[in-house]
């Protein structure tokens, strides 16, 4: 026999490029169980700089994957699905995560041990022990890491099938979610199995979030106890803190509202505690504030819940979260418009606006309002600058058409919330309109009404100066002047006047406006609110004119 040094080189490279691997490979597995967090960490945070040894040994080791033991090559597929599922690839992932799990199922196939396990798992293993004679079992058991690892695959085939329901269309979801739910809960039974009730209490949260996106709410309250139970001996404060977070939304989805709130307000009293004793901790409060308002919202608690909500807002902490900050905002805004404290409300929803805009949270068209132009851009008179290098520009001159048209009366204009629909008007058609009033007699005359902050405000109608405006509208029309009453931000009008005992005076208004010839009508609202208008027209007469309903897609530079 020749001897070949180059193959027996190539022979000891390849043992080094494996004990490369599984060093890296450990470091990944001892990070994943030590990390007091069930959020997922990528190889690369974990390793750092050795991460890209990692990929290097992975293209190295693949061409001889069908040399290396089913304890090796399921390891192997876990490292590469978690990399697939960090690059937000979550059908690879599942792919090498569900290779990982049959060969991490076949280490224990001359075992009968946790036979029982295997049957829900994998109905496939368990039929091979059971094909087995008893003389073919291994005296020796697998070691209880192989279990642990067993675990950790399920888990994460969970953590990828709960994302790629987050992101599928609705009527697919449930079913994804589902799934996860399974490879959760045979996850946690597995580490159950393995006595190592430590990471029973570190990923039970995850089930949990799957039940609450199915609308399983007992099974939510179950395995909340149950991780309640763990956290007070595996687990941290914050971890303590979420469980009565999940317990008292629970009992709001049973409309225990009293015992809501007492869950609530000790998951705020434990943060409360924890942010004192840690040191430059940012508190999280917010979360506990919002369900001690909801519960107290229907309890009538609502001063409590207002000056727990102000206090909030002045917390540095928490204006350092902007997400976290707005949602405090709306919610504080709820209890003001529910005690029709419109002024309070208004002032919240400017500084909201405000707050996204800075943070990037919206498109500057619709949240701080476009202004015409100061000076004259010739033929398009005083539009916004941003509008006429957009192609909001082409929506202008489309709405104005419109409004001019002869037998269009009604108009509807919607869109979502922040897509610039009052800059569009404001900036926009109004001073359009305006300008072609210079050189063509028919051109309509806009009056902006802003339901929210003008007459409307006031929710009694006998404050209402209805008559006074018709009284300038029939004025108009005798001497032939169009007039288009625009009614901005009108989603304001059914949230100040909620019966239609205060509706009913507007749309009787509305319907004498329509009957006059010379009068057209521009409703401007959001399109969550667009429902509304199946009520008004049910008390409007629609006669011998037109109406359109217009929708503005959100703002796009390209």
């Amino acid at each position: 026999m020749i001897y070949d040094p180059s193959f027996q080189d190539s022979k000891t490279n390849h043992a080094g490029s494996i004990d490369l691997l599984r060093e890296a490979m450990d470091q990944i597995f001892t990070h994943i169980l030590a990390n007091q967090t069930s959020a997922f960490e990528s190889n690369a945070i974990i390793l750092g700089d050795r991460h890209s040894t990692l990929l290097s040994l992975i293209r190295e080791i693949q061409p001889q994957k069908a040399e290396l033991t089913p304890d090796f090559s399921s390891d192997l597929e876990l490292i590469s699905g978690r990399e697939d599922y960090a690059r937000n690839q979550d059908h690879l992932a599942i792919q090498h995560y569900q290779n990982s799990l049959q060969f991490c199922l076949d280490l224990f196939v001359n075992s009968a041990q946790h036979l029982e396990i295997f049957r829900e798992i994998s109905p496939e293993t368990s039929r091979k022990i059971l094909l087995k004679s008893p003389e073919c079992f291994s005296s020796d058991d697998p070691p209880i890491q192989h279990l642990v690892k067993l675990g950790i695959v399920l888990f994460h085939l969970g953590l990828s099938h709960l994302r790629l329901g987050e992101f599928s269309p609705a009527e697919q979801a449930p079913e994804l979610w589902e799934k996860a739910s399974i490879e959760f809960h045979q996850a946690l039974k597995v580490f159950q199995r393995a006595n190592r009730l430590d990471l029973v209490a570190k990923w039970a949260e995850q089930l949990i979030i799957v039940y609450s996106k199915l609308g399983n709410w007992q099974a939510v309250k179950d395995w909340t106890q149950q991780a309640l139970d763990l956290h007070l001996s595996y687990g941290s404060a914050d971890q303590i803190v979420q469980d009565y977070r999940w317990l008292a939304e629970t009992a709001m989805q049973e409309s225990k509202w009293s015992q809501a709130s007492q869950l609530a307000e000790l998951a705020f009293e434990i943060q409360q505690q924890s942010s004192k004793n840690s040191f430059n901790s940012i508190e999280e409060d917010y979360p506990d504030l919002l369900l001690l308002a909801k519960s107290h919202e229907q309890r009538e608690d609502w001063q409590i819940s207002v000056n727990q909500l102000e206090a909030a807002l002045q917390n540095p902490h928490l204006q350092q979260d902007s997400q976290a900050y707005i949602q405090v905002l709306k919610a504080l805004r709820k209890l003001y418009l529910d005690r029709s404290e419109y002024g309070n409300a208004s002032h919240l929803k400017a500084e909201q606006l405000q707050i996204e805009y800075q943070s990037g949270l919206r498109s500057f068209v619709g949240v701080r309002q476009l202004q015409p132009a100061l000076q004259s851009q010739g033929e398009q008179g005083n539009i916004a600058r941003e509008i006429l290098n957009s192609d909001r520009l082409l929506q202008v001159h489309d709405l104005i058409d419109r409004i001019q048209h002869q037998d269009l009366r009604l108009l509807v204009l919607y869109g979502d919330s922040g897509v610039g629909k009052s800059s569009l008007l404001t900036a926009g058609v109004i001073p359009q309109l305006l300008h072609r009033q210079l050189t063509e007699t028919k051109i309509a005359t806009p009056i902006l009404l802003r339901v929210y902050t003008d007459w409307l405000r006031e929710p009694n109608p006998d404050m209402w100066k209805l008559n006074r405006v018709m009284q300038v509208l029939e004025k108009n029309c005798d001497r032939q002047s169009v007039t288009i009453l625009i009614f901005d931000q009108f989603e304001e009008f059914f949230s100040v006047c909620k019966t239609i005992t205060q509706r009913l005076p507007f749309y009787q208004f509305l319907q004498r406006c329509l009957s006059l010839n010379e009068v057209k009508v521009l409703l401007v609202m959001r399109t969550d609110y667009l429902h509304y208008l199946l009520e008004c027209d049910r008390w409007l007469i629609y006669r011998k004119f037109c109406r359109l309903r217009y929708y503005l897609v959100r703002f796009c530079t390209a």
